[in-house]
């Protein structure tokens, strides 16, 4: 997956709580950028799609249940 995206941003690496939305904010601001711009790709329901869509931020949810399922970068680009 690294290789189709610009940046990675792990919330373990970097300290944040994406939960808080802290990490989301973070992100946006280390890349100066607006909420609209940026993807969130994760399994958790409520940090990984909820917190970042109150923030304007798009998102992806994978559950362990779809590792069955290809998904491709032109899956997930608007």
């Amino acid at each position: 997956i690294r290789d189709y995206f610009s940046k990675i941003f792990i919330s373990s690496e970097i300290g944040l709580r994406k939960s808080s939305g802290n990490l989301y904010e973070y992100v946006i601001n280390e890349l100066s950028c607006k909420p609209i711009n940026l993807l969130m790709i994760g399994d958790n329901i409520y940090s990984d799609v909820k917190v970042p869509k109150k923030l304007g931020i798009d998102s992806y949810h994978k559950s362990y249940s779809d590792s069955h399922v290809t998904v491709s970068p032109n899956d997930i680009v608007k």
